[in-house]
């Protein structure tokens, strides 16, 4: 983002969830990784390669000595889900807005968010951190950036804009809410710099498990 000269945060997604089928054995985090430690390379998570879900399952099994099975299953969310219900895979890692309605019918379950809050729409969730996993915490933040060297006041203008629609548009909001399942959110233009550096720094420590 040093490129650019960030506008406004003006999202943030529902976050990603590891999820198991509901007749799963595994209830928790702990319940998944003992299970890993006890078979390696025999429980198999599906990824999308490159993917968060990647990086995450990488992390896992240098972080936490958790060494799944890696299966690649297409390029989206969705192909991560549909493996899970095939039994393709035994977990994966898909947002909530995707695995919602199969977690409301009682098909999968959810052992944690990746998010560093718990959704508000499933408060008994726990995040990866209470999990013990703090390593694989991320927020997935939506951005607009302008081109390097727009004059402050043009990205004053627009970001002051972007937090009239997304903070008080109330037709914005009911979309906003139904779709990701927590209020609308936005950030001052110095916010956003502060998000973005936060972020940058956390992902850094990626780099230690990725080499």
């Amino acid at each position: 983002f040093m490129d650019f000269e960030p506008v406004a945060v003006y999202g943030k997604q529902c976050g990603e969830n590891i999820v198991v089928l509901a007749s799963s054995p595994y209830k928790s985090m702990d319940d998944l990784l003992k299970a890993v430690n006890r078979r390696p390379n025999k429980i198999k998570i599906g990824v999308s390669m490159g993917s968060s879900s990647f990086v995450s399952s990488v992390i896992l099994s240098k972080a936490k000595n958790a060494h799944f099975k890696m299966i690649d299953v297409g390029g989206d969310s969705q192909g991560r889900l549909n493996s899970l219900l095939n039994k393709y895979s035994d977990v994966t890692i898909a947002p909530y807005a995707v695995i919602r309605d199969e977690l409301e019918a009682g098909k999968i379950r959810s052992l944690a968010t990746l998010m560093s809050a718990r959704l508000p729409a499933t408060p008994n969730i726990p995040t990866i951190a209470e999990a013990g996993i703090p390593e694989i915490t991320f927020d997935t933040l939506y951005l607009l950036m302008a081109p390097k060297g727009t004059a402050p006041e043009i990205i004053e203008k627009l970001n002051a804009s972007i937090q009239d629609v997304v903070l008080h548009n109330e037709d914005y909001k009911a979309m906003t809410t139904d779709y990701n399942k927590q209020e609308p959110y936005a950030l001052s233009v110095k916010d956003t710099l502060e998000v973005l550096k936060e972020q940058r720094k956390h992902m850094q420590t990626f780099a230690q498990y990725l080499n």
